[in-house]
């Protein structure tokens, strides 16, 4: 008390102040801390459901190949079937050509501003991989060097690398609402995809009598 009464008044309304002001500063700056991490996983989560959406067109085209190319491996050599299933192919290896561009010019502008975690960065890579015998496998089904269930399963593999990056999008979603709306809309895209694989298989099978 005796140091408090030698104190000027300046120095008395210091000491009381003091203590308040640092309390304040602390939750400040927790607070701005809690903020500045709630704003980084945002941005993460908006980039990666800009990848998402970048992968959708590329799934469908992948998908409608897949089927196309299961047609042709079914047809008998030399019909006039195998002739249409051709000429429906290379138009629909066309239209995923489009979406691959498309899918790479937008995934190197979001790269250039996204920096995404080693998760997401290994499917990115994984898929880039499997994009690259994307050739050797059209070469294979023109050839006939590749049965139907090895071509499909080829292209389900590059559909899943892309489907499975939308439960990675819960992981970032602090919301309950938003990552219902992503458990959602992962349980439609799966019913598609495996839509898909039915449609394949049996247009494979109507083909080939």
């Amino acid at each position: 008390m005796s140091f408090l009464n030698n104190l000027s008044m300046r120095g008395k309304l210091i000491t009381l102040v003091l203590p308040a002001l640092l309390v304040i500063v602390f939750f400040a700056a927790f607070s701005i801390s809690r903020n500045a991490d709630e704003l980084g996983n945002m941005r993460q989560l908006q980039a990666m459901v800009n990848l998402a959406e970048l992968g959708d067109p590329l799934i469908e085209s992948l998908q409608k190949e897949r089927g196309r190319s299961a047609v042709l491996l079914s047809s008998a050599t030399g019909s006039s079937g195998e002739q249409q299933a051709k000429r429906d192919l290379d138009a629909q290896r066309q239209d995923t050509d489009r979406s691959l561009r498309t899918y790479r010019d937008g995934l190197r502008a979001l790269v250039s501003d996204t920096e995404f975690d080693g998760v997401i960065q290994s499917s990115i890579d994984r898929l880039e991989q499997q994009l690259s015998g994307l050739g050797r496998l059209r070469q294979g089904i023109d050839n006939r060097n590749i049965n139907s269930a090895d071509s499909a399963s080829q292209y389900t593999t590059m559909i899943m690398e892309l489907l499975d990056r939308v439960p990675l999008l819960v992981r970032r979603s602090t919301n309950a609402d938003l990552s219902r709306q992503i458990n959602g809309y992962f349980t439609l895209a799966e019913a598609v995809e495996m839509a898909g694989r039915e449609r394949a298989n049996g247009a494979a099978l109507i083909r080939s009598g």
